[in-house]
């Protein structure tokens, strides 16, 4: 895949249902492409099929929609390539409500037969539903595989499928009843319901990449998916290049940088989308402000990835202009400061996700993403891993367990290996925990119980103390319970007055410390060349649900304590500055990304008028003086000098992004 001719990408959506006339009916080929290229636009992702089942080509195969009177994907995909513009056929898998209407049979059931629709989607206070299909049923081979053959022939690069995903309760339907049978899995068990929908939705990808490449070998494949650690690296396999969908309205300020920050770690390409509508898709009568989108574009641009802005064509088939003009803006901006594309990132410490193979739910588990907050807001260098890192741990000084997550028998013993070999571990709460034993030697603690407090605190020692308050730190959930074997105790912990009841409450929240527990909050243990932490408490979580500063610098002290030197990047800039560090051959790429949101209301906080950050400093481990050192727009000032092993740079200021090339 060449990367250069996917950099930038607008995902057009164009779901339309039946009552919209006049579909098409204002498109004007060339208009429609010059302003592509008046806005710095790669390739585009347009409409073969959309959710309502309507298909916007003409098709012997399926529905098309019926006020569309024109070869409408065809129109686009000449008009685009007449400019050089790559164009993917979007194409909606597992939700179609015409096709539950002909073909009952085809759509995914629960454990009583019930038909599964989506229940998440409100439109005007009414409620609005998408039928799923099964994968498993005859609906690929009569109807997917023949659009695409019919779509290839249309001219398209390639094709991005969406919605591959099962329902949480699917599927119990004829055919998925037969598949379950013959791999001796039972349709009554919710775990061997999960494991279906894990093999069906991987079956089909394997199924429908290897006949589009028998196809056209060039033809490029993406699905949009739920990502998460473990089934988004066996969905790589089939994919030219991997989708991080993050919209904040809908998923937040934490969902890029965290799964960037695992799926870089993959052997394949990925691309980082956002929308330019205020809140989320379809969100007409809004423009998502420059300096919002040059925001979260830069933040997937810092990790090395291609880049996509979503919008929604308007029924007649007119692109808005005030839209185009912002992702002209931001796009003119991320191909001059671009370095990144395809570059490997530098980390210092890997945090550890656990495997998760359930095609109907997201990766959310809180103290991944609590530890990820944490080190971004540290400046501490990091990917987050799964079991296909198993390995590389021996590239990281640090791993971190943060809590909840179980690993794999062979994971856990490559973890003990490492650890034994001089690696550093540290492992919170329930890290590793199953049932009652923790599966790592390393840890050299016994597991006793949960503690019978809601809350608690911890006592720090002096070594783990620095630019933290003083006195005891609380956990704002129960912590664990452990006896020490080959560890020593580090850190005590205290447990409160009494239990927050009705009738003894102190105040509004928690009760204060006032017993010494005869449990540990901390240990550490020398296991071969290594050592391991236990913190008794999931401090990880604690931050990601309380965002206190507190946990944020136990955390950094923690990192700090494992590092043999120091990390390979020290700056004095502040925690909304988000630092990620690249090599792509000869040239390391440093990105600093401005996080500054004005206050907000019942949403998630919007980004209008970045406030500079000045002054900032960094030092950066280098084995020699580099040839030189540039920043990428070339009129923003940096100064640099070598100190020893280090370089030195002052950025005088910083508004929303700075990327700087050091070359060798």
């Amino acid at each position: 895949m060449k990367l250069d001719s996917y950099f930038t990408n607008v995902h057009m959506d164009f779901h339309t249902p039946t009552l919209q006339r006049d579909i098409g009916r204002d498109f004007e080929p060339e208009r429609f492409a010059d302003r592509l290229v008046e806005n710095e636009v790669d390739s585009i992702a347009f409409f073969a099929k959309g959710h309502h089942g309507n298909s916007y080509y003409d098709t012997d195969v399926g529905k098309v929609h019926p006020h569309l009177e024109r070869n409408l994907l065809k129109e686009v995909v000449e008009a685009c390539h007449a400019e050089d513009i790559k164009v993917l056929a979007y194409y909606t898998l597992v939700w179609d409500n015409y096709l539950e209407e002909e073909y009952p049979d085809w759509v995914q059931r629960d454990k009583t037969g019930n038909i599964l629709k989506s229940e998440n989607l409100v439109e005007m206070g009414e409620k609005r539903t998408w039928t799923y299909l099964c994968l498993n049923s005859p609906y690929p081979e009569e109807k997917i595989y023949p659009q695409i053959r019919e779509i290839v022939d249309l001219g398209a690069d390639g094709f991005f499928f969406d919605i591959l995903m099962y329902h949480s309760d699917a599927c119990t339907c004829q055919y998925c009843q037969k598949e379950m049978r013959a791999r001796g899995l039972d349709p009554e068990s919710d775990e061997d319901l999960a494991e279906l929908r894990k093999f069906s939705t991987l079956n089909f990808a394997e199924e429908a990449t290897s006949f589009i490449k028998g196809l056209d070998r060039d033809l490029i494949v993406t699905y949009n998916h739920k990502e998460q650690p473990g089934y988004t690296a066996k969905l790589q396999k089939y994919s030219d290049y991997l989708l991080i969908e993050s919209l904040p309205g809908n998923w937040g300020y934490q969902h890029t940088p965290y799964m960037a920050r695992y799926v870089r770690t993959l052997d394949t390409p990925f691309q980082g989308q956002t929308g330019i509508f205020h809140r989320s898709w379809g969100d007409f009568g809004t423009v998502k402000h420059q300096r919002q989108l040059d925001y979260e574009i830069a933040t997937s641009l810092s990790h090395g990835a291609m880049i996509s802005i979503g919008d929604h064509v308007l029924p007649r088939g007119e692109l808005e202009k005030t839209k185009y003009d912002n992702i002209g803006n931001t796009f003119k901006f991320a191909k001059e400061a671009n370095e990144q594309l395809g570059a490997e990132p530098i980390a210092d410490v890997a945090v550890i996700a656990e495997d998760g193979y359930d095609p109907s739910c997201n990766a959310t588990d809180p103290s991944v993403i609590g530890a990820s907050k944490a080190l971004i807001e540290s400046h501490i260098l990091f990917d987050i891993i799964d079991s296909s890192s198993i390995d590389n741990l021996g590239e990281y000084e640090a791993l971190i367990l943060p809590s909840s997550q179980t690993l794999n028998e062979e994971f856990a013993r490559s973890t003990d290996s490492y650890v034994r070999s001089g690696g550093n571990l540290i492992v919170a709460h329930t890290g590793g925990l199953t049932g009652d034993k923790f599966q790592l030697d390393s840890l050299g603690v016994k597991y006793h119980a949960v503690s019978p407090y809601s809350f608690s605190y911890l006592n720090l020692p002096e070594d783990l103390s620095e630019n933290a308050p003083e006195g005891p730190m609380v956990s704002y959930n129960s912590m664990i319970q452990v006896h020490p074997e080959s560890a020593r105790v580090t850190g005590t912990a205290t447990v409160p007055a009494t239990e927050r009841y009705s009738d003894r409450g102190f105040s509004h929240r928690q009760a204060p410390p006032e017993n010494d527990s005869p449990y540990p909050a901390l240990t550490e243990n020398s296991y071969g060349d290594g050592k391991a932490i236990f913190v008794a408490a999931p401090i990880f979580k604690d931050f990601y649900q309380e965002d206190y500063y507190g946990h944020r610098v136990l955390a950094e002290n923690l990192v700090e304590s494992c590092l043999p030197t120091s990390r390979t990047v020290i700056t004095n800039a502040p925690p909304n500055v988000e630092i990620t560090f690249l090599q792509k051959g000869k040239r390391k790429i440093l990105n600093l990304v401005n996080f500054s949101a004005k206050r907000p209301g019942n949403t998630e906080p919007q980004i209008e008028e970045a406030s500079s950050v000045k002054r900032i400093e960094l030092q950066v481990a280098l084995d020699k003086k580099p040839a030189s050192v540039e920043a990428k727009p070339a009129e923003e000032l940096v100064e640099w000098s070598m100190s020893e092993d280090r370089l030195v740079l002052r950025i005088e200021e910083l508004t929303t992004h700075s990327s700087i090339v050091i070359e060798e």
